[in-house]
């Protein structure tokens, strides 16, 4: 009766190292991992949803990205790399630098009329440290497509033009 005993015993143990086991791998396949480090800014998914669903937003909000979206008529002067000057309608009167850092190949249809998106980020030392942006903060960029420097400035209203490629200030 003894060694039933012991040989029954043994087979609950094995069965709880199974169900341990099991349990482990459970554990594993429900963690979730995030390609990027941030904060959740929402939670969208519940109990019982299918894999493949949007779970959760995470945003990087140690480094602000603007989208911006412009006239599919200027897309020539949004590219990669230009600088921007970003001013936030919360913050008026400040000036904050960036530079453009995606454009998207298609053009998107907003508000019914069809424009370029593209992201700008705001350089690093934009900020004051330890000052952070809330997400969906409106803003006017001025993307730079060009400058010119030691140039003589006037305005369009005193330019007229000569002929094809001549021009004269009145």
């Amino acid at each position: 009766a003894a060694e039933i005993a012991v040989r029954q015993a043994e087979i609950e143990l094995e069965q709880a190292r199974l169900t341990l086991e099991s349990a482990r791998r459970d554990v594993a396949a429900a963690t979730l991992t995030a390609h990027i480090d941030g904060t959740v800014m929402a939670i969208t998914a519940a109990v019982g949803d299918k894999a493949g669903t949007n779970l959760m937003t995470i945003a990087d909000l140690t480094r602000p990205v603007l989208d911006v979206y412009i006239d599919e008529t200027d897309m020539a002067y949004m590219k990669v790399g230009y600088p921007a000057n970003i001013e936030f309608d919360a913050l008026p009167d400040q000036v904050y630098t960036g530079h453009v850092v995606r454009v998207d190949p298609g053009l998107t249809s907003s508000t019914g009329m069809t424009v370029v998106h593209g992201l700008v980020a705001l350089d690093a030392d934009a900020l004051p440290a330890g000052m952070t942006l809330p997400t969906g903060l409106s803003a006017t960029v001025d993307i730079i497509a060009g400058s010119a420097e030691n140039a003589v400035l006037v305005p369009v209203e005193a330019l007229r033009k000569l002929d094809e490629s001549e021009y004269a200030v009145f």
